[in-house]
């Protein structure tokens, strides 16, 4: 009856007799859609003020950009005792500016319209959902634009709301991972453990090699001291992570580290520059339980990650 009672010259309402699944009413729309931008909300949302002009506003100024989420808690921007639209007010000063991300999610996707004439539909093989908002952000990402994230607009998921009434929900997750790491590939934790930098433009092929990881679709976490992480030159983006390790016993510092993360989300990769790192961190390459490479020619780096990621025995 809502709906029903939007309906006017601008608004059109498409109804289902029957629950279709939400990629392919979210492909309905795409199809009924003639404007320059296409929005995808979902139904367990807050929105707040000027959200979708904001996020329109970093895709309109960014030719590179092709889809876009708002700020929000699904992807770590948590109101504090203020409330959800507090919060918001406060993102303002961001206004403009985004952040790169691995994907953008469903939950609160604005495209450009000639992306979607460009890439396609959302994939129908992925059902009811789980991958599907990633595969498109992959094919968004190999058609050579950005997925990222506006940081001056925000909206609050309250997640999971539809998935709670699914059954076999773990199962079409878990079809729907393999599926996805098939094609894509699966998403990698590289370990990156930089002690310092000699001279020449060390710092730069570093930085160029993170950058490379993170934009094929892996997190990269780097064990580094301040001092380090001031001479890289990175991009802005939700999959890079500082793990903080003083000078002082250095290699022993990021063992610990990396032995701390097995139990949640263990390091895949553990690259090292330098010889001294990894000459030290080679010997506990069975503790770490993970490669442990070094990163002396850096191109060969992301193509060895690459190939871990589509290494079919680690799927």
């Amino acid at each position: 009856s809502y709906l029903e009672s939007l309906k006017n010259e601008q608004t059109m309402v498409v109804r289902n007799e029957e629950n279709k699944g939400f990629i392919k009413a979210v492909n309905q729309g795409i199809r009924y859609a003639d404007a320059d931008y296409i929005c995808i909300l979902n139904n367990d949302v807050v929105v707040t003020k000027g959200w979708l002009e904001e996020t329109v506003r970093v895709l309109a100024d960014s030719p590179d950009v092709g889809v876009a989420n708002p700020s929000s808690n699904s992807s770590g921007q948590f109101p504090g005792r203020d409330g959800i639209h507090a919060y918001a007010e406060g993102l303002r000063k961001y206004a403009g500016t985004y952040q790169e991300l691995y994907r953008c999610r469903g939950f609160a996707m604005v495209i450009k319209s000639s992306v979607t004439r460009e890439v396609g539909f959302f994939d129908e093989r992925y059902g009811q959902g789980y991958f599907d908002d990633t595969d498109y952000s992959k094919r968004v990402q190999k058609a050579g634009y950005k997925t990222v994230r506006a940081k001056g607009a925000y909206v609050y998921h309250l997640e999971s709301r539809s998935f709670n009434k699914v059954k076999g929900v773990e199962q079409l997750f878990h079809n729907n991972e393999q599926m996805f790491n098939k094609q894509w590939g699966r998403y990698l934790h590289v370990g990156y453990a930089i002690r310092d930098f000699g001279t020449g433009g060390e710092a730069g092929e570093v930085s160029e090699t993170i950058n490379r990881i993170v934009r094929n679709g892996h997190q990269a976490l780097i064990f580094a001291s301040s001092r380090v992480r001031q001479k890289l030159v990175l991009v802005d983006h939700e999959s890079i992570r500082f793990v903080p390790c003083p000078d002082f016993f250095y290699p022993a510092s990021v063992l610990y580290k990396v032995l701390r993360r097995k139990k949640k989300k263990k390091i895949d990769i553990l690259v090292c520059h330098g010889p001294r790192t990894y000459g030290t961190l080679k010997r506990f390459k069975g503790m770490a339980g993970c490669p442990v490479i070094n990163d002396s020619v850096p191109k060969t780096v992301t193509d060895y990650v690459q190939t871990i990621s589509f290494d079919v025995k680690n799927q």
